[in-house]
């Protein structure tokens, strides 16, 4: 792929100084389960996004695609995510693998630790102590407590304002196109994972700073281990 080089992963420990995750799709897989349990039809849905196979997406079909998802106006978009929080509470709590010893990382290197979610704090806090995941975090924020879902950047602008974060010192991971669009309206780095809702091409299209396939592959490269980034 045009753009595409090695570089050391470990530079990101270098590069950054604070790390913003996303919750539902990139740090917990129960998303994922849900949307697979009650669609049978989602690994396909999945697909369908990417347009004609090896063609990248323009700025305007990604935009297309977030509205496809979400609908147009703020209403449908905040009803469809009161709708998945609803949901989520009939599903047991479930991490990624190395979701624990990653963070454990980060926190090991001082490096200040955020979560910007989509999803509701009443179900994210319940999930984040049902999983022992509190001492984690440095701030966790809920884009829907300050009206604003993603892809507004409000709630990254919110989570740098308290962190006290250098805006060209942090990175965001997600794995949505709605992540990538967000960090890169804030003007901020972003990191794909693309175990999670949407399809590598996709998000490949949105031109994250770095794409990794999941949790384990972002722990290695941090561990020192090459990865792919995105020129």
């Amino acid at each position: 792929m045009a753009g595409m080089g090695y570089r050391e992963g470990a530079v990101m420990l270098k590069r950054y100084d604070t790390f913003i995750f996303d919750w539902d799709g990139t740090l917990s897989k129960s998303v994922r389960v849900m949307t697979q349990k009650f669609d049978p039809y989602w690994k396909y849905k999945k697909a369908r996004y990417t347009g004609k196979r090896g063609r990248k997406l323009s700025g305007d079909e990604i935009e297309a695609t977030v509205i496809r998802r979400h609908g147009s106006s703020g209403f449908e978009r905040g009803l469809l995510t009161r709708l998945a929080d609803i949901s989520l509470l009939f599903i047991k709590p479930k991490l990624y693998a190395d979701v624990k010893p990653m963070l454990t990382l980060l926190r090991s290197r001082h490096k200040k630790v955020a979560l910007l979610t989509n999803g509701a704090s009443y179900r994210v806090l319940r999930e984040i102590a049902h999983l022992g995941m509190g001492n984690y975090f440095d701030v966790i924020i809920s884009a829907q407590d300050i009206k604003a879902l993603k892809p507004n950047p409000a709630g990254l602008e919110a989570t740098l304002t308290a962190l006290k974060a250098s805006r060209t010192r942090t990175i965001y991971f997600g794995d949505t196109v709605d992540d990538m669009m967000m960090a890169r309206r804030a003007k901020v780095d972003s990191c794909a994972v693309s175990e999670g809702l949407d399809k590598r091409e996709l998000l490949e299209a949105a031109h994250p700073n770095y794409i990794f396939t999941n949790i384990s592959e972002l722990k290695k490269a941090l561990l020192g281990k090459k990865t792919i980034k995105k020129e």
